[in-house]
């Protein structure tokens, strides 16, 4: 979810392009769009995403066959975050939330992060 709560967004595993869909209710989302397309490894299409998070802007850290790529609200490529193996989950956490969590098949890495990761309201579901 977007930090405002008004996008949904939808991270598949076989596709490079991530979707997003306006909330307009409860229970009910609008017409999806493409909301941007993961870059593939050694320049290769078809490698989708796994896990994300999001930060208190609305950007959106995606992990990939690649790393960890982030994308600004508008759905415009920041950069990628390096990982040793291939990411698996993200999540930002730690007193300030600004410790970036990324697991991975055998570790979990952290990376010290000068955004601060959004935190839904208590209760939300």
């Amino acid at each position: 979810m977007s930090p405002d709560e008004k996008t949904l967004y939808v991270i598949p595993t076989g596709p490079a392009e991530m979707m997003a869909y306006p909330v307009e209710a409860p229970g009910k989302l609008g017409r999806g769009r493409v909301f941007c397309t993961l870059r593939g490894k050694d320049g290769k299409k078809g490698t989708g995403g796994d896990g994300c998070t999001i930060d208190s802007k609305g950007n959106l850290y995606i992990t990939s066959q690649i790393g960890v790529q982030v994308f600004d609200p508008s759905g415009k490529f920041l950069g990628n975050i390096a990982i040793p193996e291939k990411p698996a989950n993200v999540t930002f956490g730690g007193p300030d939330m600004k410790t970036l969590y990324v697991t991975a098949g055998t570790s979990l890495y952290t990376a010290r992060m000068e955004a601060t990761g959004h935190r839904f309201p208590a209760g939300h579901k």
